[in-house]
């Protein structure tokens, strides 16, 4: 179960450090020209391809890959992980608490975004081919 805890925060760590560069890019350079909505819809299959490709490394390196409890907490650890940074990185970036950026939450414009961390957080427990 430890290897899993290490893999789901490996792989949480991969997401917030592509997160920070797309999100740069989205909000610097696509934003402007796109417009928020299709800036985020450039950025989300991205960065859900980059979650299945670093899921399936770190199931294959560090977690058995069949072993449900390994998969079970690597899917734990990346969701609190990614969510822990990512408040961090609003308190840190936009000087938002950890209380606002849970209120920002609830904002509609945050839900495909909060779908996307919540389906990378879940990709450990897809059925894979190794």
């Amino acid at each position: 179960m430890i290897r899993g805890l290490l893999a789901g925060a490996a792989v949480a760590g991969v997401l917030l450090a592509a997160g920070t560069v797309l999100g740069a890019l989205r909000v610097l350079v696509a934003a402007p020209r796109l417009g928020e909505g299709w800036a985020l819809a450039l950025e989300l299959p991205a960065m859900l391809a980059i979650a299945w490709t670093a899921t399936g490394r770190f199931l294959r390196r560090l977690a058995a890959p069949g072993a449900l409890a390994d998969r079970l907490a690597m899917s734990a650890a990346l969701l609190l992980v990614l969510f822990a940074g990512e408040a961090a990185l609003a308190a840190g970036l936009a000087g938002a608490s950890p209380a606002a950026w849970l209120a920002g939450l609830a904002d509609s414009a945050a839900w495909p975004g909060l779908a996307a961390q919540i389906a990378a957080g879940l990709m450990p427990l897809w059925p894979r081919r190794h």
